[in-house]
């Protein structure tokens, strides 16, 4: 863990989604089941730092944690970006549909 925290320190996008979903994992037993209510804590940060850098996978995380809290616009902001990048467009495009039929 102190490896992954210095290399998130030193900028690098992977080591920060790495850490974000460590985070979320923790967040996966909260009582309140409603998304909406959930608290992300450091991992939605650690996710925007990583999608920030670039990092697709996170752009992806971030948009889900976005609908979830109710800002839709923020969460297809962060798609857009997504679908920019080869290896992740397919998964922005499907989850941009949840966007679109919720």
């Amino acid at each position: 863990m102190v490896y992954l925290l210095k290399a998130a320190g030193a900028g690098i996008p992977e080591a920060c989604h790495n850490l974000g979903a460590i985070e979320l994992s923790k967040k996966g037993d909260q009582t309140d089941k409603n998304p909406s209510n959930r608290s992300y804590g450091y991992a939605k940060e650690w996710f925007q730092v990583a999608a920030e850098g670039g990092f697709g996978l996170s752009m992806l995380n971030l948009a889900s944690i976005c609908k979830s809290q109710g800002q839709t616009e923020e969460g297809l902001k962060w798609l857009e970006r997504a679908e920019a990048l080869p290896e992740v467009r397919d998964e922005a495009i499907k989850l941009r549909s949840s966007f679109v039929t919720e």
